[in-house]
């Protein structure tokens, strides 16, 4: 019996042993000879220089491995010996931890990499469940496509400084990872299509400096996420990039080089009550803020010239019941303004208005008021603008020279219609009036003025003030244009428009 007891002893403690275990790889690839038991090791150490054999039988053969420590190896070899790994790959460069590495890991917990390594290739530790906790390589510049994807127990993430150049899907489906940090020193980083799609608990994201573009999808039902800061530097911001997330605010006021918005960038958040878009923005996509029924401050891009489809369905007038659309658009797309369901007055100006598309204003069904401040046309119209809108109980105001014009129109004549003078249409029905004074342009009304954009001719905005009394000034010391529209609200909701000649 004695001689039982010895023996299980041995054996549970080389057992023991080589549960957490270190070894030291002195020629590349020949790791498969140090450890006899691979199925009895827990926590692994190496030390020395490893290549993809070595990495192959970490991943293949440790299969009860949860805590993987490599950050002390000398680096990692290339190999090509024809020998297919990971996925069908034979050749493998230097420094670089392989494609599909740990594909499919549901043991490995904890993993600390090298500052050897310069790049985490595609899918190395997709779908390894277990995972809590990485030490990203400092120095590593490059992290592929689906690297970290499916990893539902990662909690949080810091790249590297070094790291520019993500892949899509790079953390799609970590549903438990709440906190990401891109290193700030970094200034050449993007955020790639579907990054982190499906995050639903990310609440908490810092941006790379620099960053120049969000990709499409890229934080796609990450529906925790109230909070985000948008980086100045930023030019475009890819379809359903925010689409579902829980952010209150979009401001992109100092986004001074932006000039696109994706389709569907910021649909179906319930939360989103501001937005701030600056001047240069050019496009904004299909379904940009579609459903937004939240939102009670939004500040157009001026240079905007088409509302694309479904653009703000839903967004029921930017928690104004009068809601004046700025010069300079030349289409107003399918069902861009349903539902807007507490507003009571439009004010359109259409000069330049080549289609109003089906649907456009469908479910305004508190509309009272339609100003349409054109003097060369009647805007055509797609199929069933105003559908279920009693149009019989709306008062249409339009140029003098037009009335005719519109009662014959299709859609149009369903209108009350009644004429506006000259003076009206340019003025807003409002006793605002604006004159040049030396280098300044000053605007006076009887009421309270709330706030002024000046534009230029082609609807670029000059500069916008809130003066918040009965008279606000401009200088214009430094503006060279000839002509100038002046647009803005009154403390009662009244909205003005004018345009002015420097003489």
């Amino acid at each position: 019996m004695k001689r039982i007891a010895i023996a299980l002893w041995v054996a549970a403690s080389m057992a023991f042993g080589l549960n957490a275990t270190t070894v030291t790889v002195n020629t590349p690839g020949t790791i498969s000879t140090l450890i006899s038991s691979p199925a009895s090791v827990t926590s692994l150490t190496v030390l020395g220089t490893i290549n993809a054999a070595d990495i192959y039988f970490i991943s293949s053969k440790l299969t009860n491995l949860t805590t993987l420590d490599i950050s002390g190896i000398g680096g990692v070899e290339a190999v090509d010996n024809g020998i297919a790994y990971f996925a069908a790959q034979t050749s493998f460069d230097g420094g670089v931890l392989p494609q599909a590495a740990f594909l499919g890991n549901t043991k490995l917990t904890t993993v600390k990499l090298s500052d050897r390594i310069s790049a985490i290739d595609e899918g190395a530790f997709a779908g390894c469940t277990a995972l809590t906790t990485v030490t990203m390589p400092a120095y590593a510049d490059s992290l592929g496509a689906y690297a970290f994807s499916g990893c539902t127990a990662l909690t949080d993430i810091t790249t590297p400084s070094s790291m520019y150049k993500i892949g899509s899907h790079a953390f799609s489906g970590c549903t438990s990872l709440q906190s990401v940090k891109f290193a700030t020193a970094n200034t050449r980083a993007t955020i790639p299509a579907h990054a982190f799609d499906g995050c639903a608990a990310l609440t908490s994201v810092t941006m790379p400096a620099n960053c120049r573009s969000i990709g499409d999808g890229a934080f796609l039902g990450c529906k925790a996420l109230t909070q985000f800061t948008f980086p100045t530097t930023l030019r475009s911001i890819g379809n359903d990039a925010f689409k579902g997330t829980a952010i209150t605010a979009a401001d992109l006021s100092g986004c001074n080089q932006l000039r696109t918005i994706g389709e569907w960038a910021f649909a179906d958040n319930a939360a989103l009550a501001s937005v701030k878009i600056p001047t240069q923005v050019t496009s904004i996509g299909a379904g940009a803020f579609f459903m937004d029924s939240a939102i009670d401050e939004y500040e157009m891009a001026g240079a905007l010239r088409e509302v694309s489809d479904y653009a703000y369905t839903g967004v029921n007038g930017f928690g104004s019941t009068d809601v004046a659309l700025h010069e300079g658009i030349t289409r107003i797309g399918k069902y861009a303004f349903a539902y807007w369901t507490d507003v009571v007055s439009y004010d359109l100006y259409a000069d330049d208005i080549e289609l109003i598309d089906d649907h456009a204003f469908d479910g305004n069904t508190g509309l009272q008021d339609f100003r349409v401040r054109a003097t060369t046309q009647v805007p055509p119209l797609g199929d069933d603008v105003w559908n279920d809108v009693d149009q019989s109980t709306v008062l249409l105001k339009v140029s003098d020279d037009l009335v005719n014009d519109y009662k014959e129109a299709d859609q149009w004549k369903e209108f009350q219609i009644e004429p506006a003078s000259s003076a009206e249409s340019l003025a807003d029905f409002t006793d605002v009036k604006a004159y040049f004074s030396g280098k300044n342009l000053v605007i006076e009304s009887s009421r309270t003025i709330q706030e002024v954009m000046l534009y230029d001719p082609a609807g670029l905005e000059l500069t916008r003030l809130r003066p918040a009394s009965s008279k606000a000034v401009v200088n214009t010391e430094a503006m060279t244009n000839l002509f100038y529209i002046v647009a803005g609200r009154t403390d009662d909701g009244h909205r003005f428009s004018l345009k002015l000649i420097r003489r």
